[in-house]
């Protein structure tokens, strides 16, 4: 069996980041879209706060990307 690995949130914020740019999405548009605030957008793209998964969701449906393209292990 598998070891479940910690989270982390940085990857996590550094796909976030570059979605968003690829999107040409500001960190108020997502924040706006999905219904939290521009504050928790960029606490989970710094990496200091972690994304409940509603969110998540959320943020890929928004980046029309499957859930597993943000929270992807690294290597």
């Amino acid at each position: 069996m598998e070891a479940i690995q910690e989270y982390a949130a940085e990857p996590i914020g550094r796909r976030l980041k570059s979605g968003l740019a690829d999107a040409g999405l500001t960190v108020e548009q997502l924040a706006e879209s999905i219904g939290v605030s521009r504050f928790a957008v960029q606490g989970w793209i710094s990496g200091k706060s972690r994304m409940k998964l509603t969110d998540a969701a959320k943020v890929c449906d928004v980046l029309g990307w499957p859930l597993d393209r943000l929270a992807r292990r690294e290597a």
